[in-house]
């Protein structure tokens, strides 16, 4: 939701500065994220079970309270943040676009916590509708800021300080209709009488589990997170201060350049994420059982996932004209290679997560992030010294840090489960070899169609007649490996 948000409002404000709510959203995703792995549903359960409303009403408020005075932490951090960037004037009103990001970040984990604790008392079905309920609030109100702006043109920073603003207003908009909708209910009051058998329960020990449990969850969104975050403020402050670009043309870059690709990549990876989300949580379950079919689930994967790949590689040029009006087609000639490597790597991190203890995964996710960190400078001097684009170091960065994840945990997987990858062998340089034909047959197709458009009508033209090139090789294809298979 956020992502699409944020595409949208850069869509809309075409030509405006709108970086301080990029790198302010990705902060604010990172610090909402550590929030994630908060379950009080069990617990407040397990107190209902046992009629002791008090204690389940108590631990309720507790666990808000917590949560707000983690977000008191965060704003510190974030005050430290603003005044590192005081010192230079084009950042100077990020300060308060972050200040106010940062009051904000109580609203979803509160909201989580909420929707949690109606399911408890059986309220499902408002549990179901109040998060839906919050996004679409916000984003009406987010349609009528743009309105707004679109007619006063207000200033970027105070733009971007609305959003978190009305996401505060939408917060309580929601828990008004909660309290509301809820009033005979009382499972908000706190004037219930305590029973003496109360006085046993250790709300301290409830709480340790909940702020303590699945805390692994949030470290793995927080991980990957950052491999965007940080690719965000190296090529922003790289390019900035190193290399002395100018101030519009470090956002023109970051925008048009790396935001547009990686949210593109990012929307085709979340599809085939949840398209093969059922084979992998199959595997993922009855790993024991399905150890020989780990191999093949990668391999199957990355088979569906290449071909697709080099589909949209060579249809960069009038895609990114078709959606986003953008001509930077050979920077994300390269970007989309990294789509494969991140199905690999969050697949793999999946299989680590239910086949190995938690120290195992900590090591995993940490080697590849600290690679990533690592490699980003010297790859974008490496690159900037050839004459080419710095985003090309900083994505190669993100390939091999994920890569050197994955590598590790197949090496885990196999010395655990003894996976047979000899027997793959086959089928990769099959692959291989198929992989080839489609390059060369598209790349042919594209000296007689000519991939360079002027128009999104052109754009969408050329796009139909290669996707039914793509989908005429993929009928050929199968009819001649049928007939292979017949034959044997």
């Amino acid at each position: 939701v956020i992502l699409l948000l944020l595409i949208f409002i850069n869509i809309m404000l075409k030509g405006k500065d709108i970086f301080n709510v990029i790198f302010s959203f990705s902060m604010f995703l990172i610090l909402v994220s550590s929030y994630s792995h908060i379950n009080i549903e069990k617990e407040i359960i397990e107190l209902k079970n046992n009629n002791y409303i008090s204690s389940q009403i108590k631990l309720f408020y507790l666990t808000i309270f917590i949560i707000f005075i983690i977000n008191i932490l965060y704003i510190g951090i974030v005050y430290i943040v603003t005044l590192l960037l005081n010192s230079n004037s084009y950042l100077y009103n990020y300060n308060y676009v972050l200040l106010i990001m940062a009051f904000s970040i109580f609203v979803i984990p509160v909201i989580n916590v909420l929707c949690q604790y109606l399911r408890a008392n059986n309220l499902k079905k408002l549990s179901t509708a109040l998060k839906p309920l919050f996004y679409i609030i916000w984003g009406f109100l987010l349609v009528l800021l743009l309105i707004i702006n679109y007619n006063f043109d207000i200033k970027n920073y105070i733009f971007a300080i609305c959003i978190y603003l009305l996401e505060i207003v939408s917060f309580i908009i929601v828990v008004i209709c909660c309290l509301i909708m809820t009033k005979d209910k009382r499972i908000f009051k706190l004037n219930y009488i305590k029973k003496r058998e109360e006085n046993k329960v250790s709300l301290r020990k409830k709480l340790k589990v909940i702020f303590s449990n699945n805390i692994i969850f949030s470290i793995k969104r927080i991980i990957y997170l950052f491999y965007y975050y940080l690719s965000i403020i190296f090529v922003f402050f790289i390019l900035l201060y190193k290399y002395n670009y100018g101030y519009k043309e470090v956002i023109s870059i970051m925008l048009d350049t790396y935001f547009y690709n990686f949210s593109l990549i990012l929307i085709l990876f979340i599809f085939f994420l949840l398209k093969y989300k059922k084979t992998i949580s199959n595997v993922a379950n009855n790993i024991k059982e399905n150890s020989s079919h780990i191999n093949d689930l990668f391999i199957n994967i990355i088979n569906k996932i290449i071909p697709i790949t080099i589909l949209i590689c060579i249809l960069s040029g009038p895609l990114l004209k078709l959606l986003f009006d953008s001509k930077n087609s050979v920077v994300f000639m390269f970007f989309i290679w990294i789509l494969p490597f991140m199905l690999l790597y969050i697949i793999g991190i999946k299989l680590l997560e239910v086949s190995s203890s938690k120290k195992v995964l900590y090591i995993n996710l940490m080697t590849g992030i600290l690679v990533k960190i690592i490699l980003t400078l010297p790859l974008i001097n490496s690159f900037y010294r050839m004459g080419y684009n710095i985003i090309y170091g900083d994505i190669l960065s993100n390939i091999i840090g994920m890569f050197v994840s994955y590598i590790m945990i197949i090496v885990y997987l196999n010395k655990k489960y003894k996976i047979n990858i000899n027997n793959s062998f086959e089928k990769i340089l099959n692959m291989i070899y198929e992989n080839i034909i489609l390059s060369l047959i598209l790349i042919i197709s594209s000296m007689v169609i000519s991939l360079n458009v002027s128009s999104k009508i052109q754009a969408l033209i050329v796009m139909f007649i290669y996707i039914i090139i793509y989908i005429l090789y993929n009928i050929i294809k199968k009819v001649l490996l049928k007939m292979r298979d017949d034959r044997k």
